[in-house]
């Protein structure tokens, strides 16, 4: 029965589909699976196969909380080892078989950070290092990477790590969106359903936690232009409006669906999305949209971005970011969205963005036989 460490579960996150993808593919195959989460918003897998197991940290902090949870994870690591399976941790945990990196390495993040030397020592970012150096310090643990930035960024920031422990994952989307297509009809009554007017481009984003994907920096670079925009995600309606206030960015011109089920129908709905984040280990949503045909302007940071970089060098926003630039970006993106959307249908021709769910399932069960897991 392979043990799968998640510290939360809730809907629309990327981390978190990605989990339930594992979970489901691994039911298919007729595994018993458990999950160790300290909570599980949503449907659970249906499956007499899977089982869940909450657990209550101890701790008075979110860091301490999230300590408490990696003991406990550790400790249920080292039976099932003993009892020849395996476990795989999606967050930072130690013990684990197999780490899925879905986030981007901390030591590489926080020295982009201003005062960094500083940042590091206070107790969120020294507990979050500890967390990542102790599952590197584990010569057992395999890492599953999303994008060759992590790989280039892990080897040059833990100089001991073997080059032979990271192993790179293909892209892996929501399968809908693998060439989905809407009609004129339902395009237009989406639209409407957002407030955009008739013959107005519609510019959308896609993420939870505001600041991290850059929402805030779209707000800024799309103000002058002429041009409909849409968030989607998960963030709470009054921090959204506030920041929303903040910039000044008309309300006629804006709309927050919070987060959504018809996703595909969206992206195919939109003639343009922008992911300016600051730190983004992969994007995976940057795949969802170009599979949806959708032209996409994004920064550098992204693990992604080499993808969209195909469609249009143009298209990704190198470092450091300027609202300016990425207002040039846009607005000449916007100005040739046929010739954009021809690249973007050449540039995923023959592409398979949806393996990484079954390759993910066979090298984490190919693990339970190897030497340290028996």
């Amino acid at each position: 029965m392979p043990l799968i460490g998640l510290y939360r579960y809730f809907p629309f996150g990327g981390l978190q589909k990605d989990a339930l993808r594992l979970i489901e593919e691994l039911l298919r195959r007729g595994e018993e699976v458990c999950c160790l989460t300290t909570s599980w918003l949503g449907e659970q897998p249906s499956s007499p196969r899977f089982s869940l197991r909450l657990v209550r940290p101890r701790g008075l902090t979110n860091t301490s909380r999230m300590e408490s949870f990696g003991r406990e994870f550790a400790r249920l690591a080292a039976e099932r080892r003993a009892a020849g399976d395996v476990a795989v941790a999606m967050n930072r945990l130690p013990g684990a078989d197999v780490y899925f990196a879905a986030d981007a390495c901390m030591r590489t993040t926080l020295r982009q950070k201003p005062l960094w030397p500083l940042l590091r020592l206070l107790p969120r970012y020294r507990a979050i290092l500890c967390q990542e150096n102790a599952v590197v310090v584990n010569p057992h643990t395999r890492f599953l990477l999303i994008s060759e930035r992590q790989r280039q960024d892990f080897l040059r920031d833990y100089p001991g790590l073997s080059s032979e422990r990271l192993v790179m994952l293909p892209p892996g989307i929501n399968p809908a969106c693998a060439g989905h297509v809407i009609g004129a009809e339902q395009r237009q009554r989406l639209r409407q359903s957002l407030g955009v007017p008739e013959g107005v481009p519609l510019v959308v984003s896609v993420g939870t936690n505001w600041r991290v994907k850059g929402m805030d920096r779209a707000l800024d670079a799309l103000l002058e232009l002429p041009c409909h925009y849409a968030i989607i995600g998960n963030d709470a309606p009054e921090a959204i409006e506030r920041l929303r206030r903040r910039h000044r960015f008309p309300a006629g011109r804006f709309a927050f669906t919070g987060p959504r089920s018809d996703i595909p129908d969206l992206l195919c709905a939109a003639d343009l999305m922008v992911h300016l984040a600051r730190s983004e280990g992969a994007g995976s949503v940057l795949l969802e949209a170009l599979a949806c045909g959708l032209p996409v302007v994004c920064t550098e940071l992204c693990g992604f971005s080499p993808y969209v970089a195909a469609v249009s060098p143009s298209l990704v926003l190198a470092e450091p970011f300027s609202v300016p630039v990425a207002r040039h970006a846009i607005a000449q993106a916007l100005d040739t969205l046929p010739d954009l959307r021809g690249a973007v249908r050449g540039a995923c021709e023959g592409q398979d963005f949806t393996r990484r769910t079954t390759f993910f399932a066979d090298f984490l069960l190919e693990q339970r036989h190897s030497p340290h897991a028996s």
